[in-house]
């Protein structure tokens, strides 16, 4: 198990790299990012993630359309935030889920590990 400085300067670098891969994919990122380790997963949150045009789309009564926008948004980032994942914790993404609300505006990413003795489950 890490210890805590270990895991603060981890989750940092997660935050950071889901800050980096939303802003170079969407053209903005989120004002604020929290990243939390546990023993199998990494949840990561952030806050206030909508862009001006999916602001303005909601004030018009298209939800939908910005939640399906924000979901395929986040099947392009997949892979590469969790072959950070992967690399940064050496072990396997085996899970990953991922949700978007717009009132407030939040975005959740959750990666589940492998175990550390390499079983899947």
């Amino acid at each position: 198990m890490r210890d805590g400085t270990t895991n603060g300067r981890t989750a940092v670098d997660v935050s950071n790299r889901a800050v980096e891969l939303l802003r170079q994919y969407s053209g903005r990122g989120p004002t604020e990012t929290r990243t939390t380790i546990d023993r199998d997963h990494v949840v990561v949150i952030m806050r206030n993630v909508l862009t001006a045009s999916e602001r303005t789309l909601c004030e018009h009564g298209y939800d939908a359309l910005v939640l399906d926008s924000r979901r395929a948004m986040q099947e392009i980032l997949r892979p590469e935030l969790a072959a950070f994942i992967e690399q940064r914790f050496g072990r396997p993404v085996i899970g990953f889920m991922s949700g978007n609300q717009l009132e407030p505006d939040l975005a959740g990413e959750i990666f589940v590990l492998a175990a550390e003795d390499g079983h899947r489950g």
